[in-house]
């Protein structure tokens, strides 16, 4: 009976392993709300109110923008800090993830300005 159950135990070791092999948020998807949570961190410091100047996160609305991004990505905040989670223990994913983030930031930069 024991080797029956050291086998069991194996076996769903191996399992467990082979699930986190892959990121929870794939890495295209991941890639694209970076993108999206970086620009609504550079808008909320582009707000000037009475309360927060100009060039300082307004973290209240920083707060909105973040759960708005999500939203429109159909992620739940939970699914995405598991998926940073594992994104900060796979040095090489990450990294990859966010060249690709820095090069869509910088094409959109380098884009001519949208006509007033």
């Amino acid at each position: 009976m024991k080797p029956y159950i050291l086998f069991l135990t194996l076996l769903l070791s191996l399992a467990a392993c082979k699930q986190n092999d892959q990121p929870p948020i794939a890495p295209q998807k991941m890639e694209e709300i970076l993108t999206d949570l970086h620009y609504a961190e550079v808008y909320s410091m582009m707000l000037d109110d009475t309360l927060h100047q100009a060039r300082s996160r307004n973290m209240d609305s920083l707060a909105v923008y973040y759960k708005d991004v999500l939203a429109h990505h159909k992620v739940s905040e939970d699914a995405f800090m598991q998926s940073m989670d594992w994104y900060k223990n796979h040095a090489e994913d990450i990294d990859s993830v966010y060249s690709h983030v820095l090069l869509r930031v910088s094409s959109a930069e380098n884009a001519p300005p949208i006509p007033r």
